[in-house]
C-alpha cells in the first residue's frame, strides 16, 4: 500500500500559479534592470564626452569608460539573477510535473533557501559577463570612446 505524500502540490493550485508568476515577476524585473543599465550607460557616457570634449580636454574623455565598466559589472550581474530565478522557474516546473514538487518551496524566493537548490547549474557574473548581451555592447561603447578621444582635436 502505497501512502500519499501530504504535501504533494496540484500543478493547477493557485499557490503554484502565484508562485510562478512571482517567479516570472522576478524574471522580468531582473531582465527591466538589465535593460536600464545599458540606457544609462549610454546616456551617461555620451554626456561626459560631449562636455569633455566641447572643453577642449579630450585626454579626460578616458574618464567616461569608467560608467562602462560599472554598467558591464552591473548588467552582467543582473542577467545572472534573471538566468538564475529561470533555473528556478524550470527546475519548480520539472520537478512539479514529476510529481516531486515539494510545497515548503511555494512561498521561497530566496535562491539560498530553495529545497532543490543542489539542483540548479550555478551561474557566475563572468558566465553572464561573456554572453552575447553583455560584451558585445559594452565593447562596441568602449571602443567608441577610445576612438572619439583619440580622433578629437
Amino acid at each position: 500500500m502505497t501512502e500519499e505524500r501530504s504535501d504533494k502540490l496540484d500543478p493547477q493550485s493557485d499557490a503554484v500559479c502565484a508562485y510562478l508568476a512571482a517567479l516570472q515577476g522576478v524574471v522580468t524585473r531582473m531582465a527591466g534592470n538589465s535593460a536600464s543599465c545599458k540606457n544609462w550607460c549610454i546616456t551617461l557616457v555620451a554626456g561626459v564626452l560631449v562636455i569633455v570634449l566641447d572643453k577642449g580636454k579630450p585626454e579626460y574623455g578616458l574618464i567616461s569608460l569608467v560608467p562602462v565598466f560599472v554598467f558591464a559589472y552591473l548588467d552582467a550581474f543582473y542577467l545572472r539573477l534573471e538566468r538564475q530565478y529561470r533555473a528556478v522557474y524550470d527546475t519548480f516546473v520539472r520537478l512539479l510535473n514529476a510529481g516531486e514538487g515539494n510545497s515548503q518551496d511555494l512561498h521561497v524566493l530566496n535562491l539560498g533557501a530553495l529545497s532543490f537548490k543542489d539542483k540548479l547549474r550555478p551561474i557566475s557574473t563572468l558566465d553572464a559577463a561573456v554572453s552575447t548581451a553583455v560584451w558585445p555592447y559594452y565593447t562596441v561603447i568602449a571602443a567608441a570612446v577610445v576612438g572619439a578621444v583619440r580622433l578629437a582635436p
